[in-house]
């Protein structure tokens, strides 16, 4: 697997990523996850040296972060980097980025995420985004990144 340096963390990350946003599903009509078929693609990525997990808290309407959590239990967390991100559509004030980032940690079963990404940034809430990013510590307190 080719990597490229973060100078930020200091860490190799894998050029290829593993998203959660399409798992493998226990019935096409549900959008509850086959964990047993969806952990050994992510052992099967790990092993091969894919190192850059990223998921979103409406992947699987919710189901995606509480299953990479899990799934990466097993794997040293150092080794691995989550990624997550700000939906910025429920950005009102910075007190929802700091409350928002502390139920996906709590919901991913994590202490940190590596990357935090702003999702679906429009016109119309980047001055709102912007602002609540610029006056909450989250990222800074919880985030390696």
């Amino acid at each position: 697997m080719e990597n490229r340096l973060f100078p930020s963390i200091g860490k190799e990350v894998s050029l290829l990523g593993f998203g959660c946003m399409r798992l493998p599903l226990l019935d096409p009509e549900k959008q509850d996850i086959d964990y047993a078929q969806a952990e050994a693609m992510i052992d099967r990525a790990v092993a091969r040296g894919v190192n850059y997990f990223d998921t979103d808290r409406v992947y699987h309407e919710g189901k995606s972060g509480p299953f990479i959590g899990h799934a990466l239990k097993k794997h040293q967390r150092d080794k691995v980097y989550l990624a997550t991100k700000m939906p910025t559509w429920e950005v009102h004030a910075a007190e929802d980025v700091e409350r928002i980032f502390s139920e996906q940690l709590k919901k991913c079963r994590v202490d940190y995420f590596d990357f935090y990404l702003v999702h679906a940034l429009r016109t119309e809430h980047y001055p709102t985004v912007r602002k609540a990013a610029s006056t909450t510590p989250c990222g800074a307190r919880k985030s390696k990144v």
